[in-house]
């Protein structure tokens, strides 16, 4: 009798071998795993009729993306959002990925919550990939590393995944790839088929080295997954997949974005110190001299040791306490929790940056490019949601890490970024719509980088 979905981990049904302890220990200090054993010991959870086909997997979908690798070292993006045409781009030697599908497949959805149940994450930080690569491809994707932890099942076909240990950097919360500088993807190969393809800068690291070289891989791994095969790669662990079989590839993904150590004690410390007048004051004096700055750091030491008496007495208990207020973690449910749940809409990057004397969110497709005002109010927000790489979140988890933020100011934020196609919503029930139009402070208004008759809106 196959076991429930909610201990594929602990009943060694994913890793026969490696267990659950032994999950564990790769998933806290990094690396990679991968077992061959059949398809069939997961019973039918996998058997999705509509995952079966791309074409059908990526219809109606608002997260379908085609990559092209031109060699081991040169990952190419081509068109973001191509639902209608992903069965075509398939066939001309793209490989295709849909991403949440657990949004569209219950099944999908029941393994996702599961899993984040039984490792204690935020079922919101787990996010799906049905991953469609072509026959006989060489290069199906170059070298990088993902800010997210991989659970990976081979469902079809067979594809050869190479594996490197990140010499550099451990546990990094921004992807990154080989390329011409850190995270620029290296676009001087001809496009198979014609199409245009643009440098994707990824988000700049302010921690770790500035460039990479192939001389990082000096060890390197391979594995051959076929039907069955399960593997673990923990984020920051380089990696490229290809060549494919020639039955061609489709492989399935969960993508785990855990709270680091650092945003728990962040969220335990602003709910701490948000209830005293003393910390809410204004930080006048910092970057002034003389007198002004002298009494200035004269303030902030007296404020440093009332944080050290403070952090004395915090404890892991009331730190976990203050985390859950603003988070429901998974418990194996499959319908959503009543929030809405957003994530970065596929091929969009965000940024902060200031238009005259006002910040703003820009928001970048292509060419193509918006921005959306941000109040002050909601600075500390918007930076969250840019550094957040993309990962489903619900407005109260947005919102743990900032007490001091108005809920009504972080919807209208949210909701701002999803009229401009920011962000996207992805599960959950909508909140309030703010008018596109008309609302003060938070009005989006694009960039004329066109003829505004060929960028007309209805």
């Amino acid at each position: 009798m196959p076991a429930t979905a909610a201990d594929l981990l602990r009943s060694r049904i994913w890793f026969p071998k490696l267990g659950f302890e032994g999950l564990l220990e790769k998933w806290r200090h990094g690396g990679w795993h991968a077992e061959h054993a059949p398809l069939s010991r997961f019973g039918k959870r996998f058997e999705i009729e509509g995952l079966q086909t791309v074409g059908a997997c990526a219809q109606h979908s608002k997260f379908v993306s085609a990559f092209y690798a031109a060699g081991e070292h040169n990952v190419l993006t081509t068109l973001h959002r191509v639902a209608e045409q992903a069965a075509t781009l398939f066939q001309l030697g793209f490989s295709i990925q849909v991403g949440n599908v657990h949004q569209r497949f219950r099944e999908v959805g029941v393994i996702a919550n599961a899993l984040a149940a039984e490792l204690g994450l935020p079922s919101s930080r787990v996010g799906t990939r049905a991953i469609y690569s072509p026959p006989g491809e060489e290069h199906a994707y170059g070298w990088h590393f993902d800010c997210f932890d991989n659970l990976v099942v081979q469902l079809r076909g067979s594809k050869t995944w190479t594996v490197a240990p990140n010499r550099d950097l451990r546990a990094p919360v921004h992807a990154g790839s080989m390329g011409a500088g850190v995270g620029v993807w290296n676009k001087s190969a001809a496009a198979p088929v014609g199409a245009r393809f643009e440098a994707e800068p990824l988000a700049e690291f302010s921690y770790g080295p500035s460039e990479w070289s192939a001389q990082t891989f000096t060890k390197t791994e391979q594995v051959v997954a076929r039907p069955g095969s399960a593997l673990f790669v923990s984020r920051g662990t380089w990696h490229r997949t290809g060549p494919v079989g020639p039955e061609g590839s489709l492989s399935l993904a969960f993508e785990f974005r855990p709270f680091p150590w650092y945003n728990v004690v962040q969220q335990a410390l602003e709910g701490e110190l948000i209830t005293d007048d003393k910390w809410r004051a204004s930080a006048l004096g910092l970057l002034a001299s003389g007198p002004l700055h002298a009494a200035s750091l004269a303030e902030l030491d007296a404020l440093l040791a009332d944080l050290r008496e403070r952090l004395a007495r915090l404890d892991a208990a009331g730190m976990g306490r203050t985390l859950s207020r603003g988070i429901v973690l998974g418990s194996g449910r499959t319908e959503p929790t009543g929030e809405a749940v957003y994530a970065r809409s596929e091929g969009t990057r965000l940024e902060l940056t200031t238009r005259g004397k006002r910040s703003c969110v820009v928001i970048r497709r292509g060419r193509e490019k918006a921005y959306v005002p941000i109040p002050e109010t909601s600075l500390a927000l918007a930076r969250w949601i840019e550094r957040s790489e993309g990962g489903p979140f619900t407005l109260a988890e947005a919102l743990a890490s900032f007490p001091s933020i108005p809920v009504r100011a972080g919807r209208a934020l949210i909701d701002s970024l999803t009229a401009e196609d920011g962000l996207v919503r992805v599960g959950g029930t909508s909140t309030p719509r703010t008018k596109k139009r008309g609302n003060r402070g938070a009005a989006p208004r694009r960039a004329p980088t066109r003829p505004r008759s060929a960028r007309s809106r209805s």
